[in-house]
């Protein structure tokens, strides 16, 4: 089960709908099943983000507002191969290239085992071997 995060300055609902919508399709392209992405949204404010001893607030602005940034953690199953990672990044760049200034854009990619990965009563399953 696929799992994005991501954190920014610049998402309202409309453009994290559009960007779950195009991460789900792009995914079922991959052959991963749409139900199995889940896409995690948080806000976070760019007095909360440092480069070095450098606030992002501080930084040089692209337009009359603040600094437009993301922070994109994809946790993926550890058998994918470095062709898919770079397509998924290529892809986010591009989702994202309306919502964060390209220099402050970070993506991140996260090998995971999916069997660590549990849903509802499958962790039952997993912790006592019994149905509940």
């Amino acid at each position: 089960m696929p799992i994005i995060e991501i954190e920014s300055n610049n998402l309202d609902e409309q453009a994290r709908r559009e960007i779950a919508k195009k991460l789900a399709l792009w995914f079922h392209r991959q052959k991963v099943p749409m139900h199995h992405l889940v896409t995690k949204f948080r806000s976070l404010q760019a007095s909360e983000v440092f480069s070095g001893p450098y606030g992002f607030a501080q930084m040089p602005q692209q337009a009359p507002t603040e600094t437009r940034f993301a922070f994109v953690t994809c946790y993926i199953g550890q058998h994918r191969e470095g062709a898919f990672k770079a397509a998924l990044a290529k892809h986010l760049s591009v989702l994202f290239s309306g919502y964060a200034s390209p220099e402050y854009l970070f993506i991140a990619m996260r090998p995971v085992n999916p069997g660590d990965f549990f849903r509802g009563s499958e962790s039952a399953v997993a912790c006592t071997g019994e149905r509940p």
